[in-house]
């Protein structure tokens, strides 16, 4: 466990303190998940104490990388991570976030997206199963959104998961 460079996120954390990019992409290259959850959590709440800034595209490589990792392998919970269910539900909140603004944010979904679809695909019933009910039926909650998904429907392998969630969000669509 990479503790010495939690210790030091949780640091700035609770100082509020500035954390130079190039710390931060070192810390980016470690396969810890719990640094790598920290991580995640210091550039989505906390970004600003990143100085100087780094590249959009970087922290949603990651972050997204981060998500992935935690569906297929559901850590144990810890300082920082959280099961595959709340990571689940988290990146399906992000998902929503960017459809606010799809036009601007439309790789970025599409992105997701892809990785919403391989996970489903590669992963076991488990994660099928978290797939489906942490993001999909939420997602689908909105009737674009499960529009956007409707080529799951012609995917043996993705049309159940695509007709259970459809059920879901029709039942739960405001």
């Amino acid at each position: 466990m990479a503790t010495k460079q939690i210790d030091e996120i949780i640091e700035a954390l609770a100082q509020h303190s500035q954390v130079r990019d190039a710390k931060v992409l070192e810390w980016m290259q470690s396969d810890d998940i719990e640094l790598q959850a920290a991580i995640v959590t210091l550039l989505s709440e906390h970004s600003s104490l990143v100085q100087p800034p780094l590249p959009g595209r970087d922290v949603f490589d990651f972050c997204l990388s981060y998500f992935r990792r935690c569906l297929l392998e559901n850590p144990p919970e810890g300082e920082f991570t959280n099961n595959r269910t709340v990571e689940g539900f988290t990146l399906q909140n992000w998902f929503r976030q960017l459809w606010w603004n799809r036009d601007a944010n439309s790789v970025l979904i599409d992105t997701i997206k892809r990785t919403i679809t391989e996970v489903y695909k590669s992963g076991d019933e488990r994660t099928k199963y978290t797939v489906e009910t942490a993001i999909l039926e939420h997602l689908f909650e909105e009737l674009d959104i499960e529009a956007y998904f409707s080529d799951w429907k012609r995917d043996p392998d993705l049309t159940g998961a695509y007709e259970r969630a459809h059920e879901w969000g029709r039942a739960h669509r405001s």
